[in-house]
């Protein structure tokens, strides 16, 4: 067994938020991440003879070096799994499918619009993924396991294409939580010079009938838009702007926070510069809003009506 792909970078976000990580249902980077307080994720892949790849993704767990590390399960990855010419196969602890179709849209370092209004879990344990890519058509199916708690397996299903500088993909999946979600999204990549990058998200959330804890117990529909331009082949910026409505007539609010079961929309605002192949920076600024006829001023502070962070960030890759 001889390993083909060795490469790491290592990146280091100075903020105190996750940086989220976007997957790709044709590609598989080989890296190790290192997100300050926040994850740690390892890709490679393995040549196994006879047209066959072993490929695997080891991470997610969320790492505080001053106290034990902790694994969140909604984040969490590690599977192993063999490609050939009849696609892939993977086992283990995988991202959901319905994260994969969208989750490319996000493009923010840390926490954004598309983050504060998504309600779909991220990852799937016990599960088995298939995927299969022709031409310009991929799909994907995904099973998971119930675990000790849960009544319901998991199974999930996506399909996805591109056809010159449009690509579109949609999801569905039912979690062992008996919660239905259906994602979408397309997107628009110019061809010249990829500088302008366009998204649009659309999420149907069901609760069903075991609300996760501290969640609202009520179905949602989101929406979002989402721009990328790269000013310079260094510097970008990027602006995602998404409502999330829910279905009122459900509502049933656990805890104490009244506000969690009203309508809202979110903004956020980012911009990043290369100072070399291996260090970038940037400022970011997001916010959710309950109040429809005005947005928050990007500064300190706020009011009962919204939340909002700002953030400085140093990115470090080699």
């Amino acid at each position: 067994m001889k390993k083909i792909i060795t490469s790491c970078a290592l990146s280091c976000l100075a903020t105190f938020h996750v940086a989220a990580n976007a997957s790709d249902l044709s590609d598989l980077d080989s890296s190790l991440q290192l997100n300050s307080g926040s994850t740690l994720e390892l890709l490679g892949e393995y040549d196994l003879g006879h047209s066959l790849k072993g490929r695997y993704q080891v991470g997610g767990s969320k790492y505080n070096f001053l106290e034990r590390p902790e694994a969140d399960l909604s984040t969490r990855k590690a599977w192993v799994g063999v490609a050939g010419e009849f696609g892939e196969v993977r086992a283990g602890y995988h991202d959901s499918l319905d994260a994969l179709a969208t989750s490319d849209a996000d493009q923010h370092k840390v926490e954004g619009a598309y983050d504060l209004i998504m309600r779909g879990d991220e990852s799937v344990r016990r599960s088995i993924t298939y995927m299969q890519k022709s031409g310009s058509v991929g799909l994907a199916a995904q099973y998971g396991a119930a675990s000790d708690d849960a009544e319901d397996d998991s199974m999930g299903l996506l399909l996805n294409t591109q056809q010159g500088p449009y690509e579109a993909a949609i999801a569905y999946q039912r979690t062992p939580a008996n919660q239905g979600t259906l994602k979408g999204r397309v997107t628009y990549k110019s061809r010249n010079n990829s500088r302008i990058r366009l998204d649009l998200v659309a999420e149907k959330f069901e609760v069903g009938d075991s609300p996760l804890e501290d969640e609202v117990n009520s179905d949602s529909m989101s929406f979002m838009v989402g721009a990328k331009y790269k000013l310079t082949p260094k510097a970008y910026v990027v602006g995602q702007y998404g409502i999330i409505g829910f279905d009122n007539k459900s509502v049933g609010i656990k805890g104490d926070d009244v506000s969690l079961g009203r309508d809202y929309k979110a903004l956020s605002l980012e911009a990043g510069y290369s100072l070399s192949d291996s260090t970038s920076v940037f400022i970011s600024h997001s916010q959710k809003n309950y109040d429809s006829s005005s947005l928050v001023a990007p500064l300190f502070g706020g009011d009962d009506e919204a939340s909002q962070t700002n953030s400085i960030g140093v990115r470090l890759n080699w």
